[in-house]
């Protein structure tokens, strides 16, 4: 059983802020809201970093219409 239950929650806990993950992945923080939101979905390589940073859980699906 994952430790969290989304992505979101995992960011909440560990991160506090999607810009304090968004900075230490080197990207924007309307990247991951597009991820968290369902807008865009994560690629293989970029799940390979954020499962290294201790995320268990599942990915959100992309491309939801929102």
């Amino acid at each position: 059983m994952p430790k969290f239950e989304s992505l979101e929650d995992w960011i909440a806990k560990k991160w506090g802020t999607q810009g304090a993950l968004a900075e230490k992945l080197d990207m924007a923080q309307n990247t991951v809201s597009a991820w968290v939101s369902g807008r865009s979905r994560i690629k293989p390589p970029i799940q390979a970093k954020l499962k290294a940073l201790g995320y268990d859980g599942p990915f959100p699906e992309g491309n939801k219409e929102v």
